[in-house]
């Protein structure tokens, strides 16, 4: 009697206990296991109406045990069995099974079949979508309803096993972009990120870093949620667009940002350079301007790839990023304040706190950059900085400053970007004297 008949027979006799049809999954889930390696299943048969007359009964009797054998088997089936996959994906059953499972609190309870099923539930998941990328479209409005949240209360769980696997089922999940631009209009985005955000900095969770740098480069990331997160998690999802930036695949296209990305930045590195202006003694709160630096950060590496002139052609952000550079520059030797210039090298060594985790750290360094490079063969830049005295000022401020690595380099190249093809820029260097060192 083949397996098929015999799953069959079961369900069809009357006086079958639900131990001999556990049993019966049980032996199938194993035999499929025991032929993964050769990738032959084609003699294991089972019907769909075979699982569905299961669920019914699992949802009729609310038999936890059968529910658990079921998830094996199904998990076990779906990478090698194709038509029953399509099959599954194009009927309610998962989402039964789905709704049967998450209705059992994960949290609070001592009954370790719950999580045990919840495991099985996401494997099954995991598989069917890894096997048919098609699969994730359907399985989207069932782990993330419009109602509820039963992805999210995974997340929240205190079983690491199930977190981690719940990460990877979110990762699959989100290869479609649809589903992807879906998601990112949630309301519950921004808990999504905070949980994803301590996954990565508490455990290392490559899957979850992965996610992350989906999100940052989305169009709606900035402007819908940015101002909901905490300062660290802003902080920490704005070095990773840097890092994004800055690591570049010669076999990949260049990364950069949305231009609606852009514009926030660009927004916000306005708004706090006016505050600025407004008083002489402003002083934002430290993480603001630690979130200031981190936004000239990414503009200046932005502007040296910006296809849509979003950064370039901003002529006010020019002007106000000259006399902020300005300002900060006239600070270099006022100790009192966190902008003074340090060249005592010796002194500095292996001081980790007063450079690299200095809040004004590369401050200088990334506003000379980002002049530089929106003057890249851009008379009108070029001409605008003549015009506020911009070149002078980088000329003043090559001496070396360990608060801001090579920024001599990158004054020699905006000096460079400013020359060329311009001649009245030319002229105003060579007339320039140097001054002695006080």
């Amino acid at each position: 009697m083949s397996s098929s008949q015999t799953l069959s027979s079961i369900l069809e006799d009357n006086h079958a206990s639900h131990e001999e049809l556990s049993r019966e999954l049980r032996r199938l889930s194993s035999s499929i296991s025991g032929r993964i390696t050769q990738r032959d299943v084609s003699i294991i048969e089972v019907s769909m109406n075979d699982i569905a007359q299961i669920v019914d009964i699992i949802v009729e009797e609310r038999d936890s045990d059968l529910l658990y054998e079921l998830l094996a088997l199904v998990r076990n089936i779906v990478p090698f069995m194709q038509d029953l996959r399509n099959d599954l994906n194009h009927s309610p059953l998962n989402e039964t099974l789905a709704q049967t499972v998450f209705a059992k609190p994960l949290i609070g309870s001592l009954d370790e079949l719950p999580v045990a099923c919840y495991l099985r539930l996401l494997q099954y998941f995991a598989n069917s979508m890894a096997s048919d990328r098609n699969t994730s479209r359907s399985l989207y409005p069932i782990l993330l309803p419009s109602e509820g949240e039963p992805l999210l209360q995974v997340l929240r769980c205190p079983h690491e096993k199930l977190v981690s696997l719940a990460v990877i089922v979110l990762c699959h999940l989100l290869e479609n972009d649809m589903n992807c631009s879906d998601f990112v209009k949630r309301d519950d985005f921004v808990e999504f990120t905070r949980i994803l955000v301590r996954r990565t900095l508490d455990n290392s969770d490559r899957d979850a870093l992965s996610l992350l740098k989906k999100f940052v480069m989305s169009p709606m990331f900035f402007s819908a949620h940015f101002d909901g997160l905490d300062v660290s998690t802003q902080c920490f999802l704005m070095d990773l667009i840097s890092e994004e930036l800055t690591e570049i695949d010669p076999e990949s296209e260049v990364p950069t940002l949305p231009r609606e990305s852009l514009e926030f930045c660009i927004e916000r590195v306005k708004n706090h350079i006016g505050s600025m202006r407004k008083t002489s003694d402003h002083r934002d709160p430290p993480a603001m301007e630690i979130l200031f630096v981190k936004l000239i950060t990414i503009l200046s590496l932005s502007s040296l790839r910006d296809p849509q002139g979003v950064v370039t052609k901003d002529l006010e952000l020019l002007i106000m990023t000259i006399e902020c550079l300005r300002s900060v520059h006239a600070l270099r030797e006022d100790s009192t304040t966190d902008l003074d210039r340090r060249s005592d090298f010796g002194s500095l060594a292996g001081n980790k706190e007063d450079i690299f985790d200095h809040p004004y750290f590369g401050l200088k360094r990334d506003l000379v950059r980002l002049i530089g490079n929106m003057c890249y063969k851009d008379k009108r830049n070029q001409d605008t900085v003549r015009d506020f005295n911009g070149i002078e000022l980088l000329c003043d401020m090559s001496c070396l400053d360990a608060r801001n690595p090579f920024i001599t380099q990158w004054i020699v190249l905006a000096l460079r970007n400013l020359v060329e093809g311009n001649e009245e820029n030319k002229h105003i260097i060579a007339s320039l004297t140097k001054k002695p060192e006080v």
